[in-house]
């Protein structure tokens, strides 16, 4: 039994979970942030505290380029560990 039919199709490495938590972490850090400060400035200038369709479809877009990211980020990392682990096997 060679090792493409051991691996299960959605199982992934420690560390690209270690990654993809770190990677996790500083998006929501920067979007809490970001979203805080944009958030103060409106209802300074507008006085309004609601959510409408713009503030909807924002998150909504952020939610999207968020996976999208983490999409990339564990395909990256998992490309990598199989590359590296392929070349230690064909080398003598």
């Amino acid at each position: 039994m060679n090792e493409k039919s051991k691996r299960q199709w959605f199982q992934f490495h420690l560390s690209t979970a270690v990654v993809l938590m770190v990677v996790v972490s500083l998006l929501l850090f920067l979007d809490v942030e970001v979203y805080q400060s944009v958030r103060a400035n409106m209802e300074a200038n507008t006085g309004r505290n609601g959510l409408d369709w713009a503030d909807t479809l924002g998150i909504c877009l952020a939610v999207i380029v968020h996976l999208l990211l983490l999409l990339g980020t564990w395909q990256a990392c998992e490309w990598w560990i199989r590359r590296r682990e392929r070349l230690k096997t064909e080398r003598p």
